[in-house]
């Protein structure tokens, strides 16, 4: 797995590209 931080990072550009609040925390 990469590193939480990346993840995160990930996660939350994810949850603005896609809009799905879901993602969001």
């Amino acid at each position: 797995m990469s590193n939480p931080i990346i993840t995160k990072k990930y996660h939350f550009c994810a949850s603005h590209k896609y809009g799905n609040a879901d993602w969001s925390e």
